[in-house]
């Protein structure tokens, strides 16, 4: 374990393209160890993979690119002279005119120690206004398959405004002590902007019908609580599901408005960070919950 250094590096500028550029990184070069260029895209340790084996509890298994033929690995960045380490990040910045709900990608993160994790960082502004700042973290927990991982895009209320610019910045995290393992590593590929709400870790409060949406406690260890007001009686399905989207537990009854709750024995999951969803014909709220034993 090493004691983390520098966290953060300053953002830079990128090459003009209207969408995420090369959002599945084909088209990418390496010069050195660890600088790609590609439309302003570079980070800490990075390299770009089209193949990688990695230790499952079936055995050693091979991973190719989700989309196209290649990916990028992220890692942390060891000093030899200073004994520090510059936690891993990838980032671009570049133009980018549109107001999107969400953005998504798919990922493989491998921590090697409980408490790490890693973030995703978007922000859109015009000129010297911010009008999205959005911070999603992934906690600490095991993905040792491609999945799609995504988070709702947070705009100021105040503004309407079109954005010109785009950050994106994918980071490593340490634990809470502030140490980390230089074997965590983070598999990144197929970036995506979309106009449509999507499922995975967000929690979208923009309905009618849901209010005061809460699960408790949080963490929580044996038992959560789902609680919820609904604006009119319907058919509803409270849902427990893991960060790739994946069913675990469910629930569906027939509410009266008013006040409302679904009781959920979560002593069987895993510890990590699960996602709640509650639902009916035509709206979804979600958020996220935490299990530790």
């Amino acid at each position: 374990m090493k004691q983390v250094g520098l966290l953060f590096l300053i953002l830079v500028s990128a090459v003009c393209k209207a969408q995420i550029p090369n959002n599945s990184f084909e088209n990418w070069r390496l010069v050195g160890a660890d600088t790609v260029l590609d439309a302003g895209w570079h980070g800490s340790d990075i390299t770009l993979q089209n193949k990688v084996f990695i230790y499952t509890q079936q055995g050693t298994e091979s991973r190719r690119a989700f989309a196209g033929n290649n990916f990028i690995e992220v890692n942390h960045k060891d000093s030899a002279q200073s004994g520090k380490v510059t936690l891993g990040y990838l980032q671009s910045k570049f133009p980018y005119t549109q107001r999107p709900k969400s953005f998504s990608f798919s990922g493989i993160y491998l921590p090697q120690l409980q408490g790490e994790a890693f973030a995703v960082l978007i922000v859109l502004t015009n000129g010297n206004d911010t009008l999205s700042y959005t911070w999603g973290r992934f906690n600490s927990i095991t993905i040792a398959n491609w999945s799609k991982l995504s988070i709702n895009l947070n705009y100021a209320s105040s503004s309407t405004l079109l954005p010109d610019s785009c950050h994106i910045r994918f980071q490593l995290l340490p634990t809470q002590s502030n140490t980390v393992n230089l074997s965590t590593t983070l598999f990144v590929d197929d970036l995506q902007f979309s106009n449509f709400p999507v499922s995975v870790p967000s929690l979208n409060t923009t309905n009618t019908i849901f209010s005061n949406a809460t699960i408790y406690p949080n963490p929580a260890s044996n038992t959560a609580t789902l609680s919820f007001k609904l604006a009119a009686a319907a058919l509803t399905t409270a849902t427990i599901l893991d960060i790739s989207g994946k069913e675990l537990l469910s629930s569906t009854k027939y509410l009266n408005a008013g006040d409302a709750a679904f009781n959920f024995d979560i002593s069987a999951l895993k510890a990590g960070v699960y996602i709640y969803q509650i639902k009916t014909n035509n709206t979804i709220v979600r958020g996220k919950l935490s299990v530790q034993h």
